[in-house]
């Protein structure tokens, strides 16, 4: 079977930016679909850089990363800032499962395990 290098390429515009894609937000309720951008590798680092060993994300890298990759629907970062703790996870699982290429759940089973490297390979702590 030949490799489909195109299958493992984030989708970028004419002009370079990468392209949203609808991923379901199966941590809230509703269960209502997102245009979401991925992370790049160096962002994804970074944010990898700003969890706690269980994988939670700090406030200041979810200010930072939804109201980047959340293109519909918008937030401001005085709007993650005040969001409910179950949505900004549920969204932060989004967002870093489609920068990984994992289904949320898959990401989720991952984050739940002991956390001696980062997906990415990099080593912390």
């Amino acid at each position: 079977m030949a490799f489909d290098k195109a299958k493992y390429l984030f989708q970028r515009d004419e002009k370079g930016d990468l392209i949203s894609k609808e991923v379901v937000i199966h941590g809230l309720m509703e269960k209502p679909a997102f245009r979401l951008i991925p992370l790049t590798k160096g962002e994804l680092s970074k944010v990898w850089a700003g969890t706690d060993e269980r994988g939670s994300s700090s406030a200041e890298v979810d200010e930072w990363v939804i109201p980047q990759c959340c293109k519909d629907p918008t937030f401001t970062k005085e709007e993650v800032h005040f969001m409910r703790s179950d949505a900004v996870t549920a969204i932060m699982t989004a967002i870093i499962s489609l920068s990984l290429g994992m289904e949320p759940d898959v990401y989720a089973a991952k984050v739940g395990e002991d956390k001696p490297d980062d997906p990415l390979g990099n080593k912390h702590g």
